[in-house]
């Protein structure tokens, strides 16, 4: 289960990652990403929440990792969820709010990543 929990968490920030890249072209195009976006960034989301649960599963089975591992992929969690409800509670430009909730989030699960290696 270790390494599906890791395997997954590269796949979260790749996710997360080309999120990002999405959100920058359609920036500097000037064009809307479209409501694909929303629903890759809440797909992303579903990763996070599993790759969570998959967490607490194995801090529970005592695996141990720093503190700092537990708060950063739940912070990326709660980031992205207030990214996607302000997102969509918007008329306009929703897709921005969840653009730098997903860039956020990319920080958060990367240092999840590198702080769960140790």
């Amino acid at each position: 289960m270790t390494t599906l929990h890791h395997v997954l968490g590269i796949g979260v920030v790749v996710a997360l990652g080309a999120l990002v890249v999405w959100a920058i072209v359609a920036r500097v195009a000037r064009r809307d990403p479209g409501a694909a976006f929303s629903r890759a960034a809440l797909a992303a989301g579903v990763l996070v929440v599993l790759q969570v649960a998959i967490g607490f599963v194995l801090l529970g089975a005592g695996h141990k990792r720093p503190a700092l591992h537990y708060l950063y992929g739940v912070l990326a969690l709660g980031v992205l969820g207030v990214g996607i409800v302000l997102g969509r509670s918007l008329t306009r430009d929703r897709w921005v709010p969840i653009a730098i909730a997903v860039a956020v989030a990319l920080g958060l699960a990367a240092r999840a990543l590198v702080t769960g290696l140790r």
